[in-house]
Order: structure tokens, then sequence, then C-alpha cells
């Protein structure tokens, strides 16, 4: 019994960082400016 609950709560926390991560990236996506990024030479160099 004790393993489920670890296995269910274990699930539980990566779900949450999941979704907290996706709503990170969303709003660094929107917030992205092109004129700041560098190409992939660039970054590469």
């Amino acid at each position: 019994m004790s393993t489920k609950v670890r296995d269910l709560v274990r699930e539980a926390l990566e779900i949450q960082e999941d979704i907290f991560l996706s709503s990170f990236a969303e709003t660094r996506e929107q917030s992205l400016r092109k004129s700041e990024t560098l190409s992939h030479d660039e970054t590469w160099a």
C-alpha cells in the first residue's frame, strides 16, 4: 500500500511540475522578441 501511495504522490508531483513548466514556457514564448534572439549559427559558433 505505501509503495502505491508513494508512486501516486510522485506522479501527482510530476504532473504539477509539468503544468507549471508549461505555463512558464508559454509566458516566455509570448514575451519573446525575435530581435533579441540568436540564430543557430550564432549560438553554436
